[in-house]
């Protein structure tokens, strides 16, 4: 369970990425049990030249949830991964409800999240139960 976790945010610390968090995704394809990743892209910044004041747009089509859906099919298990770059310990990776919707309209049966180092959750997609949370 945990080296999915850790292939995750190995995965998402090839990118460059000003937050202090880097987010990344594993998925095994329910098809033909493939391993597929995603990772978060970076967050666009449009800057007011005059003002030097930066807005940013975390649109959801950049979530790495929503970035893996294109690689998987149906009866998908996913392994959603935050880690700190202060420390690079785990932290809370839950999808958002717009990409919790996306994996269900996917066909993503269960996802697996990190919470902290010493626990993680599970949310089940297809069922519609409550999410249970486990320790490692």
């Amino acid at each position: 369970m945990i080296e999915m976790f850790q292939m995750a945010l190995e995965y998402a610390t090839r990118r460059q990425d000003e937050r202090l968090f880097l987010l990344g995704t594993v998925a095994i394809r329910g098809s033909d049990q493939k391993i597929v990743k995603s990772r978060n892209l970076p967050v666009m910044i449009d800057q007011d030249v005059m003002s030097g004041y930066n807005t940013r747009y975390p649109y959801p089509h950049k979530h790495s949830e929503a970035n893996i859906i294109a690689k998987i099919t149906p009866k998908t298990v996913i392994w959603n991964a935050r880690g700190r770059k202060l420390d690079g310990r785990f932290a809370m990776a839950r999808p958002c409800q717009t990409c919790e919707t996306l994996l269900g309209y996917a066909g993503v049966e269960k996802v697996y999240y990190t919470i902290s180092e010493l626990e993680y959750g599970v949310m089940f997609l297809k069922s519609k139960k409550d999410d249970r949370i486990y320790q490692f």
